[in-house]
């Protein structure tokens, strides 16, 4: 006798996916290749930078803002 295993739920549903990606793959295709973008700036509404702007920025490396370096970093594993 035999046996038949019906395929799980996730086969099924990567071969679904897969499927879709390919469809929409091949509708893709028929876009236009040459598509040109226009990008229009106004930058005549332009404002000074005052005088006292300066420190707001902080950057967290190696995790220093939360607390220090991790163990991990510090032993270079």
């Amino acid at each position: 006798m035999a046996s038949c295993k019906v395929p799980s739920c996730g086969v099924l549903l990567l071969l679904f996916f897969i499927g879709t990606c390919f469809l929409f793959q091949c509708f893709a295709a028929e876009v236009e290749v040459n598509q040109t973008a226009r990008l229009l700036v106004d930058a005549s509404q332009g404002r000074p930078m005052p005088e006292t702007l300066f420190g707001i920025f902080f950057e967290e490396i190696n995790h220093a803002g939360a607390g220090g370096l991790w163990a991990e970093l510090v032993s270079n594993r």
